[in-house]
């Protein structure tokens, strides 16, 4: 909102005095707060900032409905308290706000594009904290209904206990995403679907050692050579090391390493053997990319597939070469899908989001 000289001026006053105040020292301290200090408070304390600012907001907007239909208040009647100099939204850095918003966005273009239902979820390492990470809970859980900062829960990389005690219920394959940013510090975002154009791959040759998913087109270079391996829980079940259902699911720190040990920084595709598969990226947008095009890839492979007769073999894979060097021009260029993925949703209103767009990241491209 655009303050005139007059209101500002006193908007100045108010903002001096409140500042002053106790609970403004707490909110907004005068010495420069150290990143984890963000991180120290509670999910309540984070909620409550934000509860209070749309409280806040929406008064005003009774208010101005009121005096449209009132008028301007009369010397007799009570004027309206002021509001409070400022969302305290502020408080958040700007760092972790931002990181919030691609989050919100990124699980829309996920479910936008299929990747998942109400099934499968994306992560991204707190931007102010590398040993945490900032995940959906159940409750929304659905990534197509994520829409503010209190559909989120903040985890320890170390084991995937909750930073808050308290926190409301989290998705039990939390350890995907926990066990992969432990094991690789330079991966930021990690996303879990259960893409139907992807499972096929992972029982069509067998339990033991499905034949792996290789690149086929220019888009897929990211896979690297040899492609997508297979991760099966079949040689788990039984062992100290897996539950007693044989649900598939990643229910513990235990699995979550046993599926992180199949990555490695030049393939960040793996299939997993009748449920989906797993990638990730140095950012959210790296993350998403790499999701779509690797179900692109395997609806490319299966037709490729088809009209060779359903071998394998005879399809025209890339060659070494070409995954390197369309490895690099996919990371040149994947801000570019990131852009057209993000309006896509933002027209779209089933997808909300209540803390704002992201900003416009880096243009990339290959420069010529």
């Amino acid at each position: 909102m655009v303050l005139c000289n007059y209101c500002a001026a006193q908007q100045t006053q108010r903002d001096a005095a409140e500042a002053t105040h106790p609970r403004a020292l707490a909110s907004h301290p005068l010495h420069a707060a150290q990143p984890e200090e963000y991180l120290r408070p509670s999910k309540q304390r984070e909620l409550s900032i934000i509860e209070e600012a749309r409280t806040e907001s929406l008064k005003a907007e009774s208010l101005n409905a009121e005096s449209l239909k009132t008028g301007p208040p009369t010397p007799t009647q009570s004027q309206p308290k002021e509001r409070k100099s400022r969302a305290h939204k502020m408080s958040i850095p700007p760092q972790l706000q931002q990181q919030l918003c691609l989050l919100i966005r990124a699980n829309h273009i996920l479910h936008h594009h299929g990747l998942v239902d109400a099934f499968g979820h994306i992560s991204v390492r707190h931007p102010l904290n590398k040993e945490q990470y900032i995940i959906a809970g159940y409750d929304p859980g659905a990534p197509a209904l994520v829409k503010n900062m209190s559909d989120f829960i903040s985890y320890w990389v170390k084991d995937s206990s909750p930073v808050d005690a308290d926190a409301p219920q989290g998705y039990s394959e939390r350890y995907i995403h926990g066990e992969i940013l432990r094991k690789f510090p330079k991966v930021n975002c990690v996303v879990h679907s259960h893409s139907e154009d992807v499972i096929p791959f992972t029982v069509g040759h067998g339990a033991q050692e499905p034949h792996p998913v290789r690149p086929v087109f220019h888009m897929a270079g990211f896979m690297g050579l040899g492609g997508a391996k297979v991760f099966t829980m079949d040689s788990l079940y039984g062992t100290s090391r897996a539950p007693s259902e044989n649900d598939l699911l990643i229910k513990n720190a235990s699995l979550g390493a046993a599926l992180a040990a199949r990555f490695t920084p030049e393939n960040p595709v793996v299939l997993q053997h009748k449920h989906g598969f797993t990638t990730f990226g140095a950012s959210i947008e790296e993350a998403v990319y790499r999701s779509i095009y690797t179900q692109k890839n395997c609806i490319l492979l299966q037709r490729a597939i088809a009209i060779a007769g359903g071998d394998a073999e005879a399809v025209s894979y890339l060659s070494a070469q070409e995954i390197k060097d369309c490895a690099v021009m996919n990371g040149k260029t994947l801000d570019k899908s990131f852009r057209l993925w993000l309006r896509e949703v933002q027209v779209n209103p089933l997808y909300e989001n209540e803390e704002g767009e992201p900003e416009k990241g880096r243009v990339g491209g290959m420069k010529m």
